[in-house]
């Protein structure tokens, strides 16, 4: 616990956006109130919801569970804290990546061929097309020229990677996801 006194505190690490969790806190004094909210731990709802085996994917009332499954059947659209995001075009992925990297989208769309070569913006592209863009494996794999859908998953998976290592990338990532959404 915080209030130990043996308790040592270890830096969070790079990929860690804490800042989301201290707004959603609504305080100016961020490290005390949260300090504060962890300490207060979890109720008895919560605590039973966690020891459950077979968790549900939605948690709530039946009406609530209602509304949350039909809007997740609705196609392309992701709930985020501003409200329903229709998907950013493709196109536009596209044109501000190639924009940010100074590269031309013909070169987002083609492979760079040979063990270990590394296209970060193709990468980026990749990824901001399907959290964004809202793109199904196997759009990406056609807009960017690649045999199969599984390597737009290994792509992706290796630029989370990246992200997770490289605090340059994930901040140029964070920037252009933030750029193109309203």
């Amino acid at each position: 616990m915080l209030s130990d006194p043996g308790f040592q505190a270890i830096k969070a690490p790079g990929w860690l956006n804490r800042e989301v969790v201290y707004g959603e806190l609504g305080s100016v004094h961020k490290y005390s109130v949260y300090k504060a909210f962890t300490m207060r731990g979890h109720d008895e709802e919560t605590a039973h919801f966690y020891q459950r085996k077979n968790m549900p994917s939605i948690w709530g009332d039946k009406a609530f569970k209602e509304i949350a499954y039909s809007q997740a059947l609705s196609l392309d659209m992701e709930v985020e804290k501003m409200g329903v995001n229709q998907p950013v075009p493709l196109e536009k992925i596209l044109a501000t990546v190639a924009g940010h990297y100074n590269t031309h989208i013909s070169e987002l769309c083609c492979a760079k061929r040979g063990k270990g070569q590394r296209n970060l913006p193709r990468w980026v592209a990749m990824k901001l097309c399907q959290e964004v863009g809202g793109a199904k494996l196997t759009e990406i794999a056609e807009t960017f020229k690649v045999g199969h859908y599984s390597t737009v998953s290994q792509t992706i998976g290796r630029l989370n990677k990246v992200l997770n290592d490289d605090r340059r990338v994930a901040g140029d990532y964070n920037m252009l996801s933030q750029d193109l959404t309203p």
